[in-house]
């Protein structure tokens, strides 16, 4: 794996299990990518059919984000935002389950993830601080069909939100 973060990786989840149960560790600074600490830790649940995003921050509040599946299996998508609004970015996709590696994403990529199963748990690790104000968010639907269910449950902010084309 590559020691730059300029595109989403997975990041390997080391787990112990003896007869109490399991203990899971996740190593953000390895292969001597910097984190940074964790400025604020987050818990998303959503059922089957789920989309969330495309969310990202701006200025001070963008920085690197650790996305790990706790619980279920969703297809996740990111995609760097573009500087100039007729480039047409390339998407990462990858498939997160319980159980299976972290995805950290680097500044500045817009993420949206679908629930496959009958829910799902994701936790956030944000390096900077969530601020509101300097929150985007770009229509789930602006890259093509990269989700899998043919009757989507979307927010009325994601559902409305800025073509990727027309970004300000």
């Amino acid at each position: 794996m590559p020691s730059d973060l300029s595109f989403p990786q997975l990041v390997p989840i080391v787990q112990h299990v003896d007869e109490r149960g399991s203990l899971s560790k996740l190593s953000v600074n390895q292969d001597e990518r910097e984190f940074g600490p964790i400025a604020e830790l987050l818990f998303s649940r959503s059922t089957r059919g789920v989309i969330r995003g495309f969310h990202y921050q701006v200025q001070r509040s963008s920085g690197p984000k650790l996305v790990w599946c706790v619980d279920g299996k969703v297809e996740d998508a990111s995609f760097h935002v573009p500087s100039a609004s007729n480039e047409v970015p390339k998407l990462w996709t990858y498939r997160l389950t319980a159980g299976g590696p972290a995805l950290l994403l680097p500044a500045g990529f817009a993420h949206a993830f679908e629930c496959l199963t009958a829910s799902c748990t994701l936790i956030y690790a944000l390096s900077k601080k969530y601020d509101a104000s300097e929150d985007r968010v770009i229509n789930y639907a602006s890259l093509g069909k990269w989700w899998t269910t043919t009757n989507p449950v979307v927010s009325d902010r994601d559902r409305t939100a800025v073509e990727l084309g027309h970004l300000d």
